[in-house]
C-alpha cells in the first residue's frame, strides 16, 4: 500500500526559465555592441528581446492566476517565435491544468521536437502522461529525458515516484531515489520515502 506521506501529486511549475524561448540552444543571449553605423538601428528591440518581453509577461499572469490570458500570451508566441520551445512548454502546463489533454500533449510534443536537449520539457511531460495514467509511456519518457541528462535531478526523482506509486517496482524506486539525492543532497522527505522502502524490502525478505 502506498505511504500517505508522498501519495501527492507534483506540483507542475509554472516557472519555465528563460533559456527555454531557445528551440536549439540554452546558452544565455549574448549582447549586441553598437556601432557607430549600427547605434540608430540597435534601439530598436531585437527579436530576441521582444520575446522575452512577451515571455515574461506570459509567466506573470501564470504566476498571478490569470491563466487565460497566459494562454493568449503562449499561444500568439508559438505564431510569432515559431521556433521557441519555451512558449509551447509553458502553453502545455496551462492547457493540462485547462483539462484539454489533447492540446497540452501537442504542445509538448511540439517543444520536444523543437529542442530535445531541454530536461524539462521530457519531466513536464512524464508528469502529464503519468496524471494521464499512462504510467508506462511516462516511464519511457523519464527514462528517455534521464538517458540524455543522467544529472537533471528531478528526472530521477519523478521517476522514482513512478516506479514506487504506480508501478510497484521499489527497487527501481530506490535506484533513482538515491541518484536524486546524490545529485540534490539534504531533500529529507526523498531520504524518508527512500528509508521507508528499504525496510520494507528488509521485512519482505
Amino acid at each position: 500500500m502506498p505511504y500517505l506521506h508522498h501519495c501527492n501529486k507534483i506540483l507542475l511549475l509554472p516557472v519555465i526559465l528563460i533559456g527555454y524561448l531557445g528551440g536549439c540552444s540554452l546558452a544565455p543571449l549574448e549582447p549586441i555592441k553598437p556601432t557607430a553605423e549600427t547605434s540608430q538601428a540597435a534601439a530598436e528591440p531585437t527579436m530576441e528581446e521582444k520575446a522575452k518581453t512577451d515571455f515574461d509577461a506570459g509567466l506573470k499572469a501564470m504566476e498571478s492566476g490569470q491563466q487565460t490570458a497566459a494562454e493568449e500570451i503562449f499561444s500568439a508566441m508559438t505564431k510569432t517565435y515559431p521556433t521557441y520551445a519555451g512558449p509551447w512548454v509553458n502553453l502545455g502546463i496551462i492547457l493540462h491544468r485547462k483539462e484539454n489533454f489533447d492540446g497540452a500533449e501537442t504542445a509538448f510534443k511540439k517543444a520536444l521536437e523543437l529542442n530535445d536537449n531541454n530536461p524539462e520539457i521530457y519531466n513536464q511531460l512524464g508528469y502529464f502522461y503519468r496524471d494521464q495514467g499512462k504510467f508506462h509511456v511516462a516511464r519511457e519518457t523519464y527514462k528517455q529525458g534521464i538517458k540524455k541528462h543522467a544529472d537533471y535531478a528531478s528526472l530521477h526523482r519523478n521517476l522514482g515516484i513512478l516506479y514506487d506509486m504506480y508501478l510497484a517496482q521499489p527497487r527501481e524506486a530506490i535506484k533513482h531515489y538515491q541518484q536524486y539525492i546524490k545529485l540534490n543532497p539534504g531533500d529529507q522527505q526523498v531520504e524518508t520515502w527512500t528509508a521507508d522502502l528499504l525496510q520494507r524490502l528488509i521485512r519482505q525478505n
